[in-house]
């Protein structure tokens, strides 16, 4: 909250952690909703801070990353990753926005 007035655009994307083969560990992206990322919790804060800052979508993990191109099908696995990723944050930001009012509500 004492940075909200800092914010300009919020960066959302899913993460897990993952052991590498020499023991290390390091953060590994995956499609929206399939980590770690609390998003009831950070998208109801979120919602709390007005006004809302443009929020923009990252798309880093296999097959979505498009780096090396790729024929038809690799796009096609893209648009459509990209897509039920944007349905599930829609969902996401819907579930906390209702449940954001009904605390309104309820004060």
């Amino acid at each position: 909250k004492m940075i909200a007035p800092h914010i300009d655009t919020i960066a959302v994307k899913d993460m897990i952690w993952t052991q590498r083969p020499d023991k290390r560990w390091e953060a590994r992206s995956v499609p929206l909703g399939e980590g770690m990322v609390d998003f009831h919790a950070y998208l109801h804060m979120l919602l709390s801070l007005v006004p809302l800052p443009p929020v923009t979508m990252h798309f880093e993990y296999p097959p979505l990353e498009m780096a090396g191109g790729g024929g038809a099908e690799r796009r096609k696995q893209t648009i459509d990753g990209m897509r039920r990723d944007l349905t599930r944050l829609q969902r996401l930001f819907a579930t906390a926005q209702t449940s954001a009012t009904s605390t309104k509500t309820k004060s």
